[in-house]
């Protein structure tokens, strides 16, 4: 499965996710306000994968984390000149499932790997956010669509603002997301459409275009 442009932020709903799936993400960073940007693998509302290459006021530096019950968890930092997420520049991301890490490998060398905090067969929906534009994502091995019910999408905060992140939803009522079989468009529950539809995506697969509509939850900017 394969999106070609997608306007950032984009997302999309996954599933059977397994060891040997890949995630690979052919794209370029610029300098803007953030100074930024995130790849994100959610379980939910929590994040198993936080992906954070960052360019302005922290060098070339990798940061990787999770967020578990809604609380960010033990930061990963990986530093040096051969990570290649410079300004203006292409960049070639994978990410590797492996049974007990992700494998993470920037212009095919490999960087890191990141030990799972939490099954990753349950990750059901992949993100990318901020100062980044998107060429073409790849998808190996990973199911299209969403394959099981998730809650309503809290809003996670930038690492070290200290505020847990809070749920967009009135009363405490999480209202059930709306299917409809593939390729149509995925409907979530309506907190997350407070934050806008994105245009249009074309989604190839198996030799068809489609469109795909994505929706992802606009984050504060915050200088982190």
């Amino acid at each position: 499965m394969r999106f070609e442009n997608p306007p950032v932020p984009f997302s999309t709903p996954v599933h059977h996710i397994r060891d040997g799936s890949e995630i690979e993400i052919h794209g370029m960073a610029f300098d803007g306000a953030v100074g930024s940007f995130a790849v994100e693998l959610f379980v939910g509302n929590d994040i198993a994968l936080h992906l954070n290459p960052r360019q302005k006021h922290h060098g070339n530096t990798i940061v990787l984390n999770s967020m578990v019950m809604g609380q960010w968890q033990h930061e990963e930092r990986h530093h040096g000149p051969i990570h290649h997420f410079h300004h203006n520049k292409h960049f070639h991301l994978k990410i590797i499932v492996h049974q007990h890490h992700f494998k993470i490998k920037v212009n095919d060398h490999k960087i890191c790997e990141f030990h799972h905090r939490m099954p990753y067969h349950m990750i059901n929906m992949i993100g990318i956010r901020n100062d980044v534009v998107v060429h073409k994502i790849h998808l190996h091995n990973v199911g299209e669509g969403y394959g099981a019910p998730m809650p309503g999408y809290v809003q996670p905060m930038p690492i070290g603002s200290g505020v847990a992140p809070q749920p967009y939803i009135g009363g405490g009522v999480v209202p059930p997301p709306v299917y409809a079989p593939p390729p149509t468009v995925y409907m979530p529950p309506q907190p997350v459409m407070a934050y806008g539809a994105q245009p249009s995506v074309v989604v190839i697969e198996e030799g068809h275009r489609h469109h795909h509509h994505g929706i992802f939850g606009h984050h504060h900017h915050h200088h982190w």
